[in-house]
């Protein structure tokens, strides 16, 4: 599972910062940093509190795609609420992206906000389903990483849930 969220946050979209202020091309850069720290095979808990400075250094510097990116990492820390609340600002700007919502379900799951969670993986599994460029990668990713498809993932762990 840590394999192929590694992989989502390294397939997030490269954005086009050549005509932002300069503020935002230094959060960008933390952004690009941390990334490449995250993706690294051997993480160390040093590298992980690292990574997540910087991201809230791009999250304060307006980069927004580092809340999902955060709220990822958060969860590896069993800091549930908090990615939640990422989770949450993550989708307000991106209310297309299956993962965002898979995601968040499994901060609820934790939680024991099984009806949100269910709630939030119906909606991936919806999401999921949409003929995109973005779904295409992560199906191929999936296949690769042993995962028939993304959607078997979403609705396995759905499935689970409804019969608690």
């Amino acid at each position: 599972m840590k394999r192929f969220l590694s992989w989502l946050i390294e397939k997030q979209p490269v954005d086009d910062v050549s005509n932002e202020p300069f503020y935002y091309h230094n959060a960008y850069a933390d952004y690009q940093t941390a990334k490449k720290l995250i993706l690294e095979k051997d993480l160390k808990v040093k590298d992980n509190e690292s990574a997540l400075l910087l991201l809230d250094k791009a999250i304060n510097g307006g980069v927004r795609p580092a809340y999902g990116d955060r709220a990822f990492m958060l969860q590896l820390f069993n800091f549930d609420y908090d990615a939640i609340s990422d989770f949450d600002k993550a989708i307000s700007f991106d209310p297309e992206d299956s993962n965002l919502f898979f995601g968040r379900g499994l901060s609820k799951m934790k939680l024991c906000d099984f009806d949100g969670a269910v709630t939030d993986l119906s909606t991936a599994v919806r999401l999921v389903k949409i003929e995109c460029e973005r779904n295409n990668k992560l199906s191929l990713e999936a296949k690769r990483l042993g995962i028939t498809e993304p959607i078997i993932l979403y609705s396995v762990c759905k499935k689970t849930l409804k019969h608690q």
